[in-house]
């Protein structure tokens, strides 16, 4: 599915591409791991490898876009896995061919175990910043609770997170990644995409 909006006197294209993902209600423990590769897949992508792949690549070394952030979203019902950018219009069709390279070698070929270690070690430490404040801690064991996964689930992101091998990335990249994609172009009149075609 592909949509896009046409702004006037906009100079800058706006693109985001996400696929269903994963819930957290009602989670065994490979449904825990799931969640857990997502985050790993994420960091990978975009900060926890240097800057990440995506922007490495796609902004670095192919300058396509000024912007660029994976994120994922779950909860008790599916959510998604995304890539957002903010690029050019001219370079649409270039930034999405881009981002799909980038998703289809993480499906093939997974990542090293170098960047497994760097990904971890991320998302281990954006954790623990983030449960610095209460009112933070609050939050994260009341949705823990929601989730039905017991108000102190939190407490054991380091053993999930360590627990996670190569195999399990790999094989979560290739259960997410290769869904049907929803890909929204936002731009002025002329903007590239899937849309425009």
């Amino acid at each position: 599915l592909s949509t896009a909006f046409h702004l006037q006197r906009q100079y800058a294209a706006m693109v985001l591409a996400g696929a269903g993902a994963y819930a957290q209600g009602g989670f065994n423990a490979f449904g825990q791991a799931l969640l857990q590769v997502g985050d790993l897949c994420r960091a990978h992508l975009e900060k926890a490898a240097g800057f990440g792949k995506l922007f490495l690549e796609l902004r670095d070394k192919q300058s396509l876009c000024y912007s660029v952030a994976a994120y994922a979203v779950d909860g008790i019902e599916p959510g998604t896995f995304s890539v957002y950018m903010g690029t050019s219009p001219e370079k649409v069709d270039q930034a999405l061919a881009g981002i799909d390279g980038i998703l289809a070698t993480l499906v093939s070929d997974g990542i090293t175990q170098g960047e497994l270690v760097r990904a971890k070690r991320y998302l281990l430490g954006s954790h623990a910043i983030g449960l610095q404040r209460s009112g933070a801690r609050a939050t994260t064991m009341a949705l823990n609770q929601l989730y039905g996964l017991g108000h102190l689930a939190h407490l054991k992101h380091q053993e999930r997170l360590a627990a996670v091998t190569l195999d399990d990335v790999r094989a979560v990249a290739k259960k997410v990644l290769t869904r049907p994609r929803v890909t929204t172009v936002v731009g002025p009149e002329g903007t590239g995409g899937p849309a425009a075609l």
